[in-house]
Parts: C-alpha cells; structure tokens; sequence
C-alpha cells in the first residue's frame, strides 16, 4: 500500500520540481553575485510560491467544474503539453539570440523584470534579499508556473500538497544554487537546465493522456 501510494505521488514530486527550478537558477544567480538570502526572506519566498500556486489551482477548479472530470483532465494535460513545448521554445530561442529582447523591454512589469534578472530583486542593492523583497521574488517566481498550477488542478493533483510541496522544493532548490553560484566563480548564463521544466511538463501532460 505504502508503495502504491508513493508511485502516485511521483508526478505530484516531479511537478513541484519542474516549477521550482527557476528558484535553483535564481539562487545560482544570487550566489555568483554574492547575494545572501536570510531564512526569514528563504521562508518567506517559500510560502509567497505556494500561496500563488494555490491560487492558480483555485482558479482551475472553479473552471474544472464546467466540465466533466474526464473532459477536465484531458484538458489539464493539453495544456502541460502546450506550455512545456512553450517553455523548451522558449529557452531555445534565447539560446539562439533571437529577436525577442525588444519585446521584453517594451513589455516589463516589477514581477516580469525580476523574473528575467532576479538579480533585479535587491532593490536597495544592499547584497540582501529583505522580506518584502522576498515576497516581490517569490511571485515573480511562480508567475511562469501559474499556468502548470491551472493545468494540475483539472487534472486532479492534490489542491494542498500541490501548493505545500512546491513552496518546500523552492525551499531547498533556492540555497542550493546560492551553493553553486558561490562555488562557480564564472557565470552560466544558460545553463542546461533551463531545459529540464518544460520537459517534465511536457512529459507529464503525455502520461496523462495516454
């Protein structure tokens, strides 16, 4: 029984891990430029991903109840494949330098411009992650993952462990590439990771349709 239900909860880990390794690369970023994190702001940043993430769950049930939960979880999957071929597009185009930066910068929020450089996030450049800093990192970080939370939701993962266990994967996610960066002194811009989220997604997305 015990291993049953540790087989169910598997895509549940790997979807908490696929929107929280914009956290790993975060840190990465914080630690090559010497940037701490307190565990107060960590913490913080931690709960603010898993709040947002519920919410994006909220927002899928209240649709999943215009459809059947067969029709409801078909869709979810439809939509995990679109975005993670939308994400692996994505990196692949910045990858190539394509001609997608004066669209960025034409089209910035507070949210979207951390998102690109979270090194953005230290406002007061005091070389600190504060606790209202924190909060404005944390939703930045689950903006990209507000529609895999949509998505999950009519497929019928867990409306609290969802939300709980991404918040604890961008607990440990965050230090460890605060780790890394401060262990690698030359910065990776594009690192292969950045292809690892939309391919769990995309993977997930296919499992539940098969």
């Amino acid at each position: 029984m015990g291993g049953n239900n540790m087989i169910e909860m598997l895509p549940l880990l790997a979807l908490a891990l696929a929107v929280s390794l914009d956290g790993f690369a975060a840190g990465f970023a914080y630690g090559v430029k010497n940037i701490r994190i307190p565990m107060g702001s960590l913490i913080l940043l931690s709960v603010t991903s898993g709040i947002s993430i519920w919410f994006s769950m909220f927002f899928g049930r209240l649709v999943g109840n215009l459809f059947t939960p067969n029709v409801a979880e078909n869709l979810g999957g439809v939509i995990l494949i679109c975005l993670g071929i939308w994400l692996i597009y994505q990196n692949i185009s910045i990858i190539t330098k394509s001609n997608k930066m004066e669209f960025n910068k034409s089209n910035k929020t507070v949210f979207g411009d951390v998102l690109d450089d979270p090194i953005k996030a230290d406002f007061d450049k005091s070389g600190s992650i504060s606790l209202k800093e924190a909060i404005i990192l944390g939703v930045a970080l689950a903006m990209d993952a507000f529609s895999a939370g949509f998505a999950a939701s009519l497929m019928g993962f867990h409306s609290l462990l969802t939300p709980i266990f991404v918040g604890l994967c961008k607990f440990l996610l965050v230090p460890l590439g605060t780790k890394a960066g401060l262990n690698i002194k030359s910065v990776t811009n594009h690192p292969k990771i950045v292809f690892l989220p939309g391919a769990i997604l995309l993977l997930l997305g296919l499992i539940n349709l098969i």
